[in-house]
């Protein structure tokens, strides 16, 4: 009897693993330790859900395989070698833009295709014929909160505080200063500090601005030090508004803000309340099934990455093709108005960057909350 058993059980087996001709091996590099922690955790929800409903295509199993850049730029680039060497088709993550930039490094040279779920600096994408994205770009993200800033809040001036050890962080500052510039926006001065700085010297560079009395200050900055700011810029009782770029709605800025978080509007990708297509329905419903929770923007994009591969794979499959780095490639940077979580994707072939709609949000309950939605 035991025999019989054994006998089904392996003829079972067989059956199983025969449904697969071949594995789709997708690389996933996030900074599942170190700052960039909770961005990786819900980016790897967004992943695994959409490998969880849409496992395969036609005769290909499509399997992840995880490593962790520890929010490191170089390790980065040996976790994409890691890769590879795994046997990866075509990676996804790199969610800052130090990690990005430095992983493609590695990607351009292998011809392996990276596409990245939230880096926005352009220098990710530049000059590379394998590295796309999913997210909208620094200076589409600069001229948002630009416009938003003269043409909805109705400010006149403002001041800038950057951090200057992050490209992401001095790249979206300069197009927002440029953009603002455009539409008559005096800049009144602009305070630099770098990652790692003491809570103190972010205080100091808060008191100077608050005293400068701007309509408004932009901040430009990662997690932590963007919650240090905004807490110290209304102890201080500064009045005016706040806005910043995608990093806003981060859970670790209100972590560090407390309530004062509150009144923070901030650029991004992605909310629930603007989920109009069946896609981004199809998406919000799931998540929060599995999850038990409000899906956040890194999952948002996470989902969108790996739906921009799976389409790619699909797309390689009904034209013959084998599901190779070269041909996922060519199918990711010819993805043409496919419905995301996010909305509308089409990526440019000759740039690898998107054309997509972006949000306005904004801090208010200690809740992040829709306030506008903008296409161009």
């Amino acid at each position: 009897m035991k025999r019989y058993f054994l006998i089904v059980g392996c003829i079972f087996f067989s059956i199983y693993a025969g449904l697969f001709a071949a594995e789709v091996k997708i690389g996933v590099c996030l900074p599942f330790t170190g700052e960039g922690r909770v961005n990786a955790e819900k980016t790897w929800d967004g992943i695994r859900l959409a490998n969880e409903l849409m496992p395969s295509v036609g005769d290909y199993k499509i399997v992840l395989i995880k490593g962790d850049d520890r929010t490191n730029p170089e390790r980065s680039q040996g976790v994409t070698s890691l890769l590879i060497d795994e046997g990866a088709a075509v990676l996804i993550g790199y969610p800052w833009s130090s990690l990005a930039i430095a992983a493609a490094l590695v990607a351009e040279n292998t011809q392996v295709p990276l596409l990245s779920t939230y880096s926005t600096n352009p220098l990710t994408t530049k000059d590379k014929n394998y590295i796309s994205r999913v997210c909208f770009i620094d200076p589409f993200q600069g001229k948002v909160a630009a416009n938003f800033a003269i043409k909805t809040l109705k400010v006149k001036n403002a001041v800038l505080i950057v951090d200057r050890s992050e490209p992401y962080c001095t790249g979206l500052a300069t197009y927002f200063k440029e953009a603002f510039s455009e539409l008559k926006g005096k800049i009144l001065a602009l305070f630099y500090f770098k990652r790692g700085d003491t809570e103190s010297t972010l205080k100091d560079i808060a008191q100077q601005a608050a005293a400068s009395n701007p309509n408004m200050i932009y901040l430009s900055a990662y997690y932590k030090e963007l919650g240090i700011l905004v807490k110290e810029l209304r102890k201080l009782g500064y009045k005016g508004a706040l806005v910043s770029g995608d990093t806003g709605g981060n859970n670790d800025v209100f972590k560090y803000a407390g309530d004062s978080v509150d009144g923070l509007y901030f650029t991004d990708h992605f909310n629930v309340d603007a989920a109009e297509t069946k896609s981004a329905k199809y998406f919000v419903i799931e998540f929060e099934k599995k999850y038990n929770d409000v899906p956040p923007t890194s999952s948002a994009l996470g989902w969108d990455a790996y739906l921009v591969v799976y389409n790619a794979v699909k797309s390689c499959v009904s034209a013959g093709k084998k599901p190779t780095p070269e041909n996922i490639n060519y199918y990711i940077r010819h993805t043409k108005n496919l419905e995301g979580a996010t909305g509308n994707i089409t990526i440019n072939p000759q740039t690898g960057n998107p054309v997509k709609p972006a949000v306005v949000n904004v801090w208010k309950d200690e809740k992040v909350k829709l306030y506008t939605v903008i296409n161009s």
